[in-house]
């Protein structure tokens, strides 16, 4: 499929003569709009011999200081003083995703997002392979020996919530750094579990388990949140693809780590040591990043640690096209804003009250229910794999399958990197609930180990690609003020179906009912199909919401280059 369909879109979009048709009439509108420029800048100095083109080829007049020179969309660009070379330009906090480009600073965080969601994937992503060696120490079932998956999946319950309102109180950046010290740190009591000690060490184990996800649901609202936050309204699906592959590239690492000393460490020492690493990377990488600055500016927190921040981003030189390169030397806020100086606990609770006024409260409740079907059926897919591979072939997979469709994965997360911002989020993401649906379907048939494993493969290309998309549709659907605490609570329910679903998927394989499970996970990803395609609002390439008043939307930014 993948192979037809590149040969049809090369055929067809990129033949010599389209090709060709596209650099003449490129190099003709090139041509024009050089000699247009080249016109006008003569009018003007001819006119003006004072006239010096500051802003690409558009003239603009150095007369006295604070006159007005020249309106770019609802913004004046003013000259700071006369005679010189100085150049100030006032832009609205909303028009950030407009004047950040692409810069050396952005090459940088797109390497950082690499590492973001590590520590989480390396804390989850060796239970599945792990999990029969933890049923016959403690001599329980397969569905019991199931919640040592979905206890983390229960922990994040309470974590996504907690911590997406942290999020939004404390910043993106500290609190990701809180979130994989804690997860690391809890992650570690897994060696102290005694042995061979009977229901005692499997509730020790679950309970650690549950810690872990407190942390672990962090990385779900704040991940998302940080990334795009810095990117141009037409990078934002590009960098949250990028920043997605992280959790393929942390499965990945978790398999070669149990290949490696699986045979020589028991299960504890595997659990507890996977994320170590990760972290360190992660939390070395962060300190080259400033916090978001959006954040910052919507929150109304310092201001120099705001002007800081945004420095760092207009500051870095571009690397692609024409970017303001300056600083910010004001910030100018409409009269009555001010710092909050509410509790923690008050602002909190006005930001949850937000997510359920009219004007957004039907957006809540679709984003929740897509999550819901995503995180049940994804991750009763995830942790019972092998047991549904075993099903399909008739005999135990290799472990071979599973890390060629985290490949898969990487691949579909490519596709969206590469597409969101072209074609949209909500093509992207009924494309992946039909994938998905399509691939839980074909396990009513029994396949040969080479197909099963293209088979999954393919939906793991789906699954990536919709967990790519929906939490950037949360995310672009509220504002900066609210985004953490917004993907908080729309998480929640999909984190009590991660824990629920494998349970309930578990018991159906004990007692032999193995499609009763696939038709009932087909059918919810189907019904998110039409969801997606009835109720789901096209954001890609537009604004980026930043508060929740409009009485605090007018913040305007004065910057100098």
């Amino acid at each position: 499929i993948w192979v037809q369909a590149a040969v049809t879109l090369h055929a067809r979009f990129l033949s010599a003569q389209n090709v060709a048709c596209a650099l003449a009439a490129t190099a003709a509108a090139a041509a024009a709009a050089a000699a247009a420029a080249q016109q006008l800048q003569q009018q003007m100095f001819s006119t003006h011999p004072e006239a010096r083109p500051i802003v690409g080829s558009r003239p603009v007049y150095a007369g006295n200081a604070g006159e007005q020179l020249e309106q770019v969309g609802s913004r004046p660009i003013y000259a700071s003083n006369a005679g010189d070379d100085a150049r100030s330009m006032i832009i609205g906090m909303d028009e950030l995703g407009r004047c950040y480009g692409i810069r050396r600073f952005h090459l940088l965080l797109l390497i950082v997002s690499l590492l973001l969601m590590q520590p989480a994937a390396c804390a989850q992503g060796l239970t599945p392979y792990l999990l029969q060696d933890i049923q016959e120490e403690f001599q329980i079932s397969a569905a019991t020996s199931s919640l040592v998956g979905s206890a983390i999946l229960g922990g994040s319950m309470v974590g996504v919530f907690l911590c997406g309102i942290c999020a939004d109180a404390l910043g993106r950046r500290v609190s990701l750094a809180l979130f994989a010290v804690s997860i690391t740190l809890v992650g570690l009591l897994q060696l102290v579990i005694p042995q061979r000690s009977g229901t005692t060490g499997f509730a020790m184990l679950i309970m650690v388990r549950i810690l872990i996800g407190i942390p672990y649901g962090g990385f779900l609202t704040a991940v998302t949140p940080y990334v795009i936050e810095f990117f141009a309204d037409s990078m934002r699906g590009f960098a949250q693809g990028v920043s997605e592959s992280s959790w393929s590239l942390g499965s990945i690492y978790s398999i070669y780590i149990l290949q490696a000393f699986g045979n020589t460490h028991g299960w504890r020492t595997m659990l507890a040591l996977n994320p170590v690493l990760p972290t360190f990377m992660m939390l070395l990488a962060l300190a080259c990043l400033p916090e978001s600055p959006r954040w910052l500016l919507a929150s109304s927190r310092n201001e120099e640690t705001a002007k800081q921040a945004l420095g760092s981003v207009l500051s870095s030189p571009g690397v692609c096209g024409d970017v303001f390169v300056g600083r910010v030397t004001r910030i100018e806020r409409p009269e009555g804003v001010t710092t909050p100086s509410g509790s923690f606990g008050s602002e909190s609770l006005a930001t949850v009250r937000f997510l359920w006024t009219p004007e957004m409260r039907g957006s809540t409740v679709v984003c929740g229910l897509l999550y819901i079907v995503l995180a049940g059926v994804s991750n009763t897919l995830y942790i019972w794999g092998p047991a549904i591979a075993e099903e399909v072939i008739g005999q135990p997979a290799s472990l071979d399958v599973f890390q060629r469709a985290e490949l898969g994965g990487i691949a579909g997360l490519a596709v969206f990197a590469l597409l969101s911002d072209v074609v949209g989020r909500k093509p992207l993401l009924i494309c992946g609930f039909t994938i998905l649906t399509l691939v839980v379907l074909s396990c009513h048939v029994t396949w040969p180990q080479s197909a099963f494993a293209a088979v999954w493969t393919t939906g793991q290309f789906g699954a990536s690609i919709t967990w790519a998309v929906l939490p950037l549709v949360m995310a672009e659907t509220f504002p900066t003020a609210a985004r953490g605490s917004a993907l908080g609570v729309c998480c929640v329910g999909g984190r009590a179906a991660s824990v629920l679903f494998p349970m309930v998927a578990g018991h159906l394989l004990d007692s032999g009912r193995f499609g009763v499970l696939v038709s009932v996970s087909a059918f919810l990803a189907g019904s998110a199909v039409l969801l997606s395609a009835v109720c789901i609002q096209e954001r890609a390439n537009s604004k980026l919401e930043d508060v929740c008043s409009k009485a605090q939307a007018d913040i305007q930014l004065h910057l100098e280059r």
